[in-house]
């Protein structure tokens, strides 16, 4: 038997070896073995997934924790007064700063400052780490070689999106 606690977004859901995703706060009885359970949340502004593998004995009951955290938020702005800077976080779509409290993982990310939209090359990088629960905010300066990072507490409704 595996058994799932419910956790801090009701959305979670979880699947057994492909099996369809169900609830948090549910149990199900497996065979013995080794077994691929995958924890996913997919929100209109967030999607995160693990997958952890889990031996189950015979005649035994296992309790599953979910490894799923909360996310942070991430925002991008320019100093006050400096034009608006191109940025792309972890490689993906480049926008236009300011980017206000974009949900994303807890852990190491990637914002690149571009020149121009069409800028093959950022004109500066920088590795932030997001807190969970915390919203980290990432200030460019124009000529300044690494950019201001300062992190505030978020309430907790704001995790549970």
């Amino acid at each position: 038997m595996l058994s799932f606690p419910r956790a801090w977004n009701p959305r979670i859901r979880v699947s057994v070896d492909g099996s369809e995703p169900m609830p948090l706060g549910t149990t199900l009885e497996v065979e013995p073995g080794i077994h691929q359970v995958t924890f996913s949340l997919t929100t209109p502004e967030y999607s995160a997934h693990e997958t952890v593998r889990v031996k189950v004995v015979p005649d035994g009951w296992r309790r599953v924790s979910m490894p799923l955290r909360p996310p942070g938020r991430l925002t991008i702005q320019s100093a006050l007064g400096a034009p608006q800077a191109i940025v792309a976080i972890d490689r993906g779509r480049r926008q236009t700063t300011p980017i206000y409290g974009r949900l994303v993982g807890p852990g190491g990310h990637r914002v690149a400052v571009y020149e121009s939209a069409g800028s093959r090359e950022p004109r500066l990088e920088a590795a932030v780490q997001v807190v969970s629960g915390e919203e980290t905010v990432v200030t460019f300066e124009p000529g300044q070689p690494d950019p201001q990072v300062r992190r505030r507490r978020l309430p907790l409704t704001g995790q549970s999106r």
